[in-house]
């Protein structure tokens, strides 16, 4: 078999095999069979149909233009390449892309980093995967694929159940730890935590709970705590007939809790080793030594999934946490996760200098104790993003973490936020379909799809979008929010203000309150916009009140003098709405005012030039 080598990488174009200075690199196989066309075709350039034919084919009904930007992303992240300067992939705009980095035809890749002679790669046969818009190898489907049942290689693994009255913290968290393990293995899909949370104890039939999940095989189980004592009941059941295709029970002394997990998981593959066959299993390595440590991080996931009410009980976990292991590096990424939500519009209760500064150090702590910790990497860059606005290196921790875990949820959902600050928009569009892939359920990422397509001005499929969030979870506020600023967008303002209204009486946080007292400015109603102006003025004597909050209010009531009065003391106070200030179709009357380039180039500059595309 013929290989090629090109700066410390080696690549097997029958095998699909990437090797870094001999060492395996991860790449997945639809991104490998785009790099292996590139490089077959080096130094020519290769036009997205012609990659179109050969890779996906004619009857494949994929959403193709989205496929292939997730897969060229897939290649850079793996490369260490970027689309402004790039070494080795680039791209002709609405043409195609070219190798160009020097290549040397090779023999077979021989030795791996021992020096012992490589193995045979590995051959996985797997069933499809179907997923809600989704597959495996990253591409979307706009309708689902001809084959009609879901691949037992997806899996979604419920909330352990508690059966003895002490809550379901525990049982959520092993869940998630599960979720975790099982997410290292390499083709097997699995459902995100909030996802499956969301169908849990609604009453529903395994077989429906598969059918919205879009699962072949569901976990279940339930936990049973006795003093030091707990009784772990697991079962794993084919969605298609409901029948239970494996079952055990675990007793054990609270102390092995993680061997027990481990112990799980390895079943569980094993049980569905026809479908992966012979891959080894590897080790999650992730929890503290110290059981009551771990299971305190548990519960501050667990009420950090129910941001922003959540997040205060959060911090109180976390921070017992480390005062129980001071060594637990998941930890302090929670307690960042938490400081930056605090600092940002999910919770904007902190100042940006306040909430932002502790965010950085807890992830740098992180970082200190486990520098391979994507939850390490991802929680820093969203705080270099929002509040330090050092764009390049927030994307270099970005890519960096989904390296370490392509599958984390959060990376993929602040990436997109970067890429939308930068006007890269089809590439937010894929990473904000990959979140939602890979947590469905979850309100955060229907939420974010429907903020990238308002941030995009396609207001229509905002509202589309909104309808279906709605419909999942009528309860959570920032559907509604969404929805009405999807409607202003469309010009329906009496239906704007009526939904927004709807969302901050649910609420009554002072970032909803904005978009009311806009909505209502909007849609003529300027006493009722002044009166809410004058509500979030009182509340900024009792808590903080983001200007840029204001400011939005201002500018719908034509006061440019007040609105711009207000970005500048949002730009004092490095307000994280600002990275996206170009894009925001809530200001758009403001373009062409000499002020507001003016702080747009002052944004660029602090960028380190950035954010220069968003200031054409």
């Amino acid at each position: 078999m013929l290989a090629f080598r090109f700066g410390d990488f080696e690549f097997d174009d029958q095998t699909f095999e990437l090797r870094k200075k001999g060492v395996p690199a991860r790449i997945q196989q639809q991104p490998a069979r785009v790099l292996a066309m590139l490089i077959s075709n080096h130094g020519a350039m290769v036009t997205r149909e012609q990659i179109r034919a050969a890779i996906w084919g004619n009857d494949t009904f994929v959403d193709f233009e989205q496929g292939l930007n997730y897969c060229i992303r897939q290649i850079r992240l793996t490369l260490s390449d970027q689309a402004e300067s790039p070494r080795y992939v680039e791209t002709l705009p609405r043409l195609g892309y070219r190798f160009i980095a020097p290549i040397e035809k090779i023999g077979t890749i021989e030795v791996t980093s021992n020096g012992q002679k490589a193995a045979a790669p590995r051959r996985i046969a797997m069933a499809p995967i179907e997923l809600q818009g989704g597959t495996e190898d990253g591409y979307f489907a706009s309708e689902r694929p001809r084959t009609s049942t879901s691949s037992a290689s997806s899996i979604a693994v419920l909330p352990f159940a508690s059966v003895s009255g002490d809550g379901d913290q525990f049982g959520d968290g092993l869940a998630e730890e599960l979720i975790h393990s099982l997410s290292l293995y390499d083709d097997l899909q699995v459902i995100a935590r909030a996802s499956a949370a969301a169908v849990r104890g609604h009453g529903l039939d395994i077989r429906e709970i598969g059918r919205r999940l879009n699962v072949g095989v569901i976990l279940d189980g339930s936990v049973r705590r006795a003093g030091n004592r707990l009784r772990i009941t697991v079962q794993l059941i084919d969605v298609n007939d409901g029948y239970h295709l494996w079952s055990e029970r675990y007793d054990r002394e609270m102390t092995d809790v993680f061997e027990v997990q481990d112990e799980i998981t390895t079943a569980i593959v094993d049980k569905l080793r026809p479908q992966l066959l012979g891959a080894r299993f590897p080790s999650a390595a992730r929890h503290s030594e110290d059981p009551e440590a771990y299971a305190l991080y548990l519960k501050g996931r667990h009420h950090w999934g129910r941001r922003p009410a959540g997040t205060m009980e959060a911090i109180a976990y976390f921070e017992q946490a480390v005062r129980r292991d001071p060594t637990y590096a998941l930890a302090y990424a929670g307690l960042a996760d938490a400081y930056n939500t605090l600092a940002s519009w999910e919770g904007g209760v902190l100042p940006p200098r306040e909430g932002f500064p502790k965010g950085m150090s807890y992830a740098e702590q992180a970082l200190r104790l486990k520098p391979d910790l994507a939850e390490g990497h991802a929680a820093l860059a969203y705080a270099l993003l929002h509040y330090r606005w050092e764009i390049p290196e927030a994307e270099r921790l970005f890519s960096e973490a989904l390296r370490l875990n392509p599958r984390y949820g959060p990376a993929h959902h602040w990436y997109s936020h970067l890429l939308v600050a930068t006007e890269r928009m089809e590439e937010s569009l894929a990473e904000s379909k990959i979140y939602l892939n890979l947590d469905p359920a979850d309100p955060f990422s229907q939420l974010h799809l429907m903020w990238h397509h308002l941030m995009a001005h396609n207001f229509d499929q905002a509202l589309s979008e909104s309808g279906r969030a709605l419909a999942n979870d009528p309860g959570f506020s920032w559907h509604r929010i969404f929805q009405g600023w999807a409607h202003l967008g469309t010009g329906a303002t009496a239906e704007a203000e009526a939904t927004i209204r709807k969302g901050a009486e649910l609420s009554g946080v002072s970032v909803q309150l904005s978009f009311l007292g806009h909505a209502q400015a909007v849609n003529g109603n300027r006493a009722d916009a002044l009166l809410t102006l004058e509500r979030l003025t009182a509340h900024s004597a009792e808590r903080y009140v983001s200007p840029y909050e204001l400011g939005l209010i201002y500018e719908a009531l034509g006061d440019r003098d007040q609105a711009f009065a207000s970005l500048e003391q949002a730009f004092a106070e490095r307000s994280p709405w600002l990275v996206y200030l170009a894009r925001e179709p809530r200001l758009r009357h403001l373009h062409g005012d000499p002020r507001f380039d003016a702080l747009l180039a002052r944004l660029t500059r602090d960028s380190g030039g950035a954010l220069a595309s968003a200031t054409r």
